[in-house]
């Protein structure tokens, strides 16, 4: 009771008149430098009018979120700031707060993605529907979405929801589906399968990693467990999540790092050459086991502060129009290393791998 009283003096101390959580006078002077005061519209709406030392109307400031929650991009919601000026025309749209994978909002905003609305009155903007950035399509369905729906609610105004999917499945989300049918089949044994393996990892490198970037990363577990993806967006990923963990429940193998994890086939493909492996000596293990002990505990922190963790993965290296620098060159160091040292990731950092280890021993064990 003591805490729910101070927490309502400091609300009503700091952010009177009605102006919403999250929407600052510093936050509008982002937007407007003569920005002197706020008010709120209500304090069950997300909207503030912004006005000038002389009392003039200066514009208004739009959070897109609670209005738009459930609505996800690649790898969970992303939440928007709209700026209006006295005409009801857009300003100006940031990107507030996000568990999107950092690197596909990097390329978003490099490609002026958000600048489409700059200059539109709030009924174009509804609906107008905007060309998504190739590489990022979920990521921008996702802006467009919370934006036109936000605009909507504050403004009352009746829109329906344009979609970018069609009916049924695009084609590399059905050669992905043949993949993960392949590797179950692959699973059980079937030589035909099992000796093409080479073309196999091929495949899943092509299919599962760079066309459909199905790679079940520790941020994509969070966000998977967070309910923060879209079933239909994620169907493939989902699937393959299902799939794997059932089959460790039933049968004890981990069927997603042996035959289906694109890093993986990389890492296998890049060691084929037997005759350049080397042993690691027990200090260089040692080494390593300290580091992957650091690289876990800064994991752990990051995701107990509900802070993206793709930072600490390769895996956005599939991702080619939106990766950056960083991710390219821990995959490439990763690829490199395991032409002489068998599977580096996967034997010694990998949390996914680890995790579903944990489930097989936990399995052995009931």
């Amino acid at each position: 009771m003591c805490f729910i009283a101070v927490f309502s003096f400091i609300r009503g101390h700091f952010f009177s008149n009605n102006v919403p959580l999250g929407i600052s006078l510093k936050c509008a002077k982002m937007f407007f430098d003569h920005a002197s005061s706020l008010c709120g519209d209500s304090p069950e709406t997300p909207a503030a009018t912004v006005y000038s030392e002389d009392g003039e109307l200066v514009g208004r400031i739009i959070r897109t979120r609670p209005l738009t929650e459930g609505i996800v991009g690649y790898a969970g919601e992303i939440a928007l700031l709209i700026a209006l000026d006295n005409q009801d025309s857009i300003v100006d749209v940031q990107i507030e707060k996000h568990r999107e994978t950092p690197s596909y909002i990097d390329y978003i905003q490099s490609r002026n993605f958000l600048n489409n609305w700059t200059g539109l009155s709030v009924h174009q903007a509804v609906n107008r529907d905007i060309a998504a950035v190739t590489g990022a399509t979920m990521s921008c369905d996702a802006i467009e979405k919370s934006l036109r729906r936000s605009l909507a609610e504050i403004y009352d105004i009746d829109y329906v929801e344009l979609g970018r999917h069609k009916a049924g499945f695009p084609l590399r989300q059905v050669l992905g589906f043949g993949c993960l049918l392949a590797a179950v089949f692959c699973a059980f044994g079937v030589r035909f399968f099992t000796r093409q393996r080479t073309i196999f990892l091929i495949a899943n490198i092509v299919i599962l990693g760079f066309a459909n970037g199905c790679l079940l990363s520790l941020s994509a577990i969070v966000n998977l467990l967070g309910g923060s993806l879209s079933l239909f967006d994620q169907s493939l990923l989902f699937l393959i999540a299902l799939v794997v963990i059932l089959w460790l429940m039933l049968t004890g193998k981990n069927l997603y790092c042996l035959w289906i994890c694109p890093l993986g086939a990389c890492q296998e493909l890049a060691g084929k050459n037997q005759a350049n492996k080397k042993t690691l000596s027990a200090e260089v293990r040692q080494i390593i086991y300290v580091v992957r002990n650091l690289y876990w505990l800064a994991i752990v922190v990051f995701i107990a502060a509900a802070m993206e963790c793709s930072f600490f993965e390769p895996f956005a290296a599939f991702s080619m129009r939106a990766c950056s620098g960083w991710h390219l060159l821990f995959a490439g160091s990763i690829i490199l290393a395991s032409a002489f040292t068998p599977k580096v990731w996967c034997r010694f950092l990998c949390p996914t791998g680890y995790l579903l280890n944990l489930l097989r021993l936990k399995r052995h064990k009931l």
